[in-house]
């Protein structure tokens, strides 16, 4: 029995094997037009709409992996998060190559729920795979949610290092920096966003503070008077419109894959650092380090470096901090370092 039984299970397996073949050239085209058009109502805020886009598209071609990231975001702005984290843990199981992707969307949801920590982790992820000014600054956002405004700074200053232009996180940033105190500095952040979000009352909230702090009553009285207490989710777009755009919008890294093994500063000029160094990141996606480095060297006041060497048949790109001539001052440094989250940093001599 036990036998007929197996033969029955493994004969199931086969044929659902079968009804997930490669899907037909006319499928495949449909299908897109689907997944389009589902793109185009989520935009438009048409999530349940959306929603039937994408399955229609998923019932064509069970391999699109898109049609299942994007259904997960409509998910998310429907507040259905365990199906949107279903949808993306179909993506990774048949397709590692959308890992980075997965984890940034994963974030996205977990951030949507409430549940901070488990969006660091995951955007952290994505981050290690392929670093991207969005990751970062939607990790900026989940240590703001966690009152961690030190690290928020760090993430929120590389992603505008790598995307000056990038209004929201000014938004973010000089939130995190008031909270931290940094009143003019706070300031200057929320008058560049307020070129993004001149009617938005999270925004006067901010301002009307800052001025206060700063001692400029009118300011403060004018501000405050076109302002509410901001949610945390205050002044952003839906996650389906920012996702849209990001793709739109991508920075175009310069390839790092074709340089020689060796030393670089932040204008990737090749360098030759002495004494002690400490090694904090290490990635095998070189997009928009140099970025990222520009980043780390304004936050942290010592110089970054990107070392580049060839491991088991692949580039790995290290991110290296500082040239210490004594041991004592990188061991300090190593531990303020450790204290903004890089908790594997260690120290390396350089050659």
């Amino acid at each position: 029995m036990r036998i007929l039984c197996l033969i029955i299970l493994l004969s199931g397996i086969f044929w659902h094997s079968i009804s997930l073949s490669q899907p037909s050239d006319r499928d495949i085209r449909r299908a897109r037009e689907l997944f389009s058009q589902g793109v185009r109502k989520g935009v438009e805020g048409e999530y349940h709409q959306a929603l039937i886009s994408f399955d229609e598209a998923i019932s064509l071609d069970p391999y699109l992996a898109d049609a299942y990231l994007y259904r997960g975001l409509a998910h998310i702005e429907l507040r259905q998060y365990e199906k949107a984290l279903d949808d993306f843990r179909t993506v990774i199981g048949f397709d590692h190559r959308y890992a980075d992707q997965v984890h940034y969307f994963t974030g996205l949801a977990y951030a949507s729920k409430g549940e901070y920590n488990e969006a660091i982790h995951h955007y952290s992820e994505a981050l290690r795979i392929s670093p991207d000014y969005y990751s970062f600054f939607q990790r900026g956002k989940a240590y703001y949610a966690t009152g961690e405004f030190g690290r928020a700074l760090q993430d929120f200053d590389v992603a505008l290092n790598l995307n000056p232009g990038f209004g929201e996180v000014h938004f973010f940033r000089g939130r995190a920096r008031y909270q931290t105190g940094l009143y003019r500095d706070a300031l200057e952040d929320l008058l560049y966003a307020s070129d993004h979000y001149a009617k938005d009352p999270a925004l006067h909230y901010y301002l009307g503070h800052t001025y206060q702090m700063l001692g400029n009553e009118d300011k403060a009285t004018e501000h405050l008077s076109l302002s509410e207490k901001p949610s945390y989710i205050a002044g952003e777009e839906s996650d389906f419109e920012q996702e849209t755009r990001m793709h739109s919008e991508r920075i175009s890294p310069r390839d790092l894959a074709a340089m020689d093994e060796g030393f670089y500063d932040t204008m990737l000029e090749e360098v030759s650092p002495s004494g002690i160094g400490i090694q904090i990141a290490s990635f095998v996606n070189p997009d928009q380090l140099s970025g990222i480095a520009s980043g780390h060297q304004q936050s942290f006041g010592h110089p970054v470096f990107l070392h580049i060497t060839h491991e088991e048949g692949r580039n790995l790109y290290k991110l290296i901090v500082g040239e210490f001539s004594n041991r004592e001052e990188a061991l300090r440094v190593r531990s303020e370092l450790r204290d903004h989250g890089f908790m594997d940093s260690f120290l390396i001599r350089y050659p």
